[in-house]
């Protein structure tokens, strides 16, 4: 038992810091394989899990450019009341790409081992989603005056950026380190 106590977690890290190459026969955690990956390196002699990540984290953040640009698009329909918010595939589309979209949160937070309430940084996004989705809410069913929606609709993107800093940082308070 004493030889595993030294093949502990932040001793493996090391040791690849140090040769940027994996071990042998190692089977490595979804933490170490985004490390050697960044490295240019394969854990296990397999890139599928490489590749996997990276093609689930790709499609993820394709998603969040799509909800975002047409959670604008709503937006400004509904603050010029044009007819082009009460088509079909207006009402559609956004839910399927929003499912889509957390299937794909919860596939890369399960797949980096990493979950709300445990880490900080993924609590704050998941309360931020809730403040945006409420806020969204707010703005496309509730404020009846064009200037409530656009308080609203306003307020839903600073907390959508808000969330997007609080991914690229990974950490809560995503602006506290800016001078």
């Amino acid at each position: 038992m004493a030889f595993l106590k030294f093949f502990t977690p932040e001793r493996v890290s090391e040791y690849l810091r140090r040769i940027k190459k994996p071990l042998p026969g190692v089977r490595y955690r979804a933490k170490d394989l985004v490390r050697l990956r960044l490295m240019g390196r394969d854990g296990n002699g397999s890139k599928c899990v490489i590749m996997g990540f990276q093609w689930l984290k790709t499609v993820h953040i394709s998603l969040v450019g799509c909800s975002y640009t047409l959670f604008v698009l709503r937006g400004v329909w509904h603050l010029n009341e044009s007819a082009l918010i009460r088509r079909p595939w207006v009402r559609v589309v956004p839910h399927v790409i929003d499912t889509l979209l957390l299937a794909s949160a919860l596939a890369l937070a399960l797949g980096i081992h990493q979950y709300p309430i445990i880490n900080g940084w993924l609590t704050a996004k998941v309360v931020g989603l809730l403040v945006y989705i409420a806020l969204g809410v707010l703005a496309f069913r509730v404020a009846r005056s064009r200037s409530g929606r656009l308080f609203f609709w306003l307020a839903a993107q600073l907390t959508f950026l808000y969330i997007v800093r609080v991914a690229m940082t990974h950490h809560p308070v995503p602006w506290s380190g800016l001078a």
